[in-house]
């Protein structure tokens, strides 16, 4: 090669090499912090999502129990006006009781 006989040259080559050695070593290191960061915000952000869901899913038990209660209440008053009905309905017409 021409650096094996120029001292200059396969000096110059040396430091290159080096240099380039050295960068590839700080685009590595540059790509693993990024890649640590990009996690933690990813795990951060389902840590987050995950207690919004528990926060969620405890509101709609407690509709869901509001809702059956309000449920059998309605169904509750439906038969009270249906027996409400039928009473009326026999006090407007005592004969049709007979």
């Amino acid at each position: 090669m021409i650096a094996e006989n120029n001292p200059i040259l396969t000096e110059a080559s040396e430091t290159l090499y080096t240099y380039n050695a050295d960068e590839m070593a700080r685009q590595r290191s540059q790509a693993r912090a990024e890649y640590l960061a990009h996690e933690r915000a990813v795990n951060n952000r389902l840590a987050k999502l995950s207690e919004e869901n528990a926060v969620l899913v405890s509101e709609k038990q407690a509709i869901m129990a509001v809702n059956q209660a309000l449920t059998s209440e309605n169904q509750a008053m439906a038969a009270e006006i249906e027996r409400l009905r039928a009473r009326l309905a026999a006090l407007e017409n005592p004969d049709a009781s007979k």
